[in-house]
């Protein structure tokens, strides 16, 4: 089971300046791909039984929800605001 947080802050992060600008963009792309083929250099270093897993920006969630999926107990943390009504969420 996961359970991914939303916590907000008012102030931009710097290095993400045209995010808002790009998010539809970003939300297709990365609907477009699959998990195992985006992350298909390092699959093999994914845990096969069940770990905790951190994801540092998460995004829109997409592949904290796959690993949740998978079995693991996923913290992901995203520090731009603009993703926070398009998250995933495990259940």
């Amino acid at each position: 089971m996961s359970k991914l947080t939303n916590k907000t802050h008012s102030h931009p992060v710097k290095g993400t300046q045209g995010y808002s600008e790009a998010l539809d963009n970003f939300i297709q792309t990365t609907h477009a791909i699959s998990f195992k083929e985006l992350h298909e250099a390092i699959i093999d270093f994914i845990p096969c039984h069940p770990s905790s897993v951190l994801e540092v920006g998460a995004g829109i969630g997409r592949d904290a929800y796959e690993m949740a999926q998978m079995g693991h107990k996923v913290t992901a943390v995203e520090p731009t605001p603009i993703f926070s009504g398009h998250r995933k969420t495990a259940i």
